[in-house]
């Protein structure tokens, strides 16, 4: 997921960013669901390629983005693998977190963004930026590794509302947007959540 999000240019007092002002962003009391609009914009296509569908997050750091448009796809991320499934293609993939790879360093990086942590660590730079009526949360690596796919994450919302938008851009040029609206929390959604494991896995 990469992101371009046009906002008005405005002035922003920025500060550090706390453990305080990140989980009262982003901290999860309850298994949430979100419908989500994406875009990705790619160095070799000539067209903006698009997608949506349904995210769910919960409290133990479990994610799981459930693509519904162009066709369905689940890719997971729980507390210790990431999972893939195309439905259209029968295709399946499982990695565990403990494997040094870049694709899970940056699943790693969405959990603590989504569970409303800052412990990110010293290889990252952390930005927080708030006017009266928005704010966005900006993440960059300190210098470019085998480790990291991503230039740099940021987080964006307003204080009004609960929609949020994620922009991502990769250090090849590639970028995408976004869009996440929650729809409803609770417990109940831990059961669409196993479910939905369960079909990734194939059990």
């Amino acid at each position: 997921m990469l992101i371009v999000f046009v906002a008005p240019v405005i002035a922003v007092a920025k500060e550090s960013v706390t453990n305080h002002s990140m989980q009262e962003l982003f901290a999860l009391e309850n298994t949430t669901s979100y419908q989500y609009d994406e875009k990705r914009h790619l160095e070799l296509l000539d067209q903006p390629w698009s997608g949506a569908g349904l995210l769910f997050a919960s409290t133990d750091g479990t994610l799981i983005k459930l693509q519904l448009q162009p066709h369905r796809k689940i890719m997971a991320i729980t507390p210790t693998e990431m999972i893939y499934f195309d439905q259209e293609q029968d295709e399946r993939h499982r990695m565990p977190l403990g494997f040094i790879h870049p694709l899970t360093h940056q699943a790693l990086m969405f959990q603590k963004l989504f569970l409303g942590k800052n412990d990110f660590s010293e290889q990252y730079a952390v930005e927080y930026s708030r006017t009266d009526s928005s704010w966005s949360v900006e993440i960059k690596p300190q210098k470019s590794g085998q480790t990291d796919l991503l230039k740099s994450i940021t987080m964006k919302g307003s204080l009004t509302d609960q929609l949020r938008y994620l922009e991502m851009t990769e250090f090849n040029g590639d970028s995408s947007v976004l869009s996440i609206q929650p729809i409803e929390s609770g417990q109940h959604l831990d059961y669409t959540i196993e479910r939905l494991l369960r079909e990734a896995t194939g059990q």
